[in-house]
């Protein structure tokens, strides 16, 4: 089992959040931002058809293997960290 971290700054255009896994991966992510709304989905995500988070919340997912998560934010320069864990 691995378990990988990082924060990243997020922008008005969609951003993978990390690389795809092999293995099922267990995601938190959370925005950093108080005053910021974060929206997460596929690589199409939109502030329009995301899923939006709050600021200061963590939400968590089950991602199949090699899938991904996208984020897009209302306004730019938005920090967001976030936690995979493998589990094999």
């Amino acid at each position: 089992m691995a378990i990988y971290s990082g924060t990243q700054t997020i922008g008005t255009v969609a951003s993978q959040l990390d690389g795809a896994s092999v293995h099922w991966s267990h995601v938190y992510v959370r925005n950093n931002e108080s005053t910021k709304t974060l929206y997460i989905g596929n690589s199409n995500v939109t502030i329009g058809n995301g899923l939006l988070v709050e600021g200061n919340t963590t939400v968590e997912f089950d991602l199949p293997p090699n899938q991904h998560l996208f984020m897009v934010s209302s306004l730019g320069d938005h920090t967001v960290s976030w936690l995979k864990i493998e589990v094999a």
